[in-house]
């Protein structure tokens, strides 16, 4: 789905994928380092700055990979008005039984995406397959 390209300016685009990037890059570090990783958050305060990454602070011991994710939405919406993109990924199971990850990613003056990235980790190390791109939805404006 290249087609949101055509709509929204290349500053938002360059946003979009910087948060995209970084959330991907997060989620391959730590399954490369820890096997594995709880749902995490990516912001960004400035366009075209460097995004910030966040986790879940809770101190359950175990906690809910959905529950996490909400409570990283919430904290995102009580600080949208000092943002200006976020990225939420999570570590999901492919209808065909595989592994991937999925960004949702959103700016405030653009769309929200969902990304789904298939992966495998070979040798302790992540490989990253071919991207899916469809619409998403909000979690942060309009939410």
């Amino acid at each position: 789905m290249m087609f949101w390209r055509d709509e929204v300016p290349l500053g938002v685009q360059a946003d979009l994928d910087g948060l995209f990037e970084a959330a991907l890059g997060a989620a391959g570090y730590l399954m490369e380092t820890d096997g594995e990783f709880l749902p995490l958050a990516v912001v960004l305060e400035v366009p075209g700055g460097d995004p910030d990454v966040f986790g879940d602070n809770s101190e359950e011991e175990s906690p809910e990979a959905l529950a996490v994710l909400e409570r990283l939405y919430e904290a995102a919406r009580q600080d949208r008005d000092a943002l200006v993109g976020a990225a939420f990924v999570a570590d999901v199971t492919l209808p065909n039984g595989g592994d991937g990850v999925r960004v949702e990613v959103e700016h405030r003056d653009g769309p929200a995406l969902q990304v789904v990235v298939p992966y495998s980790i070979r040798h302790s190390k992540v490989e990253f397959g071919q991207p899916e791109t469809q619409a998403g939805t909000a979690n942060v404006w309009d939410a």
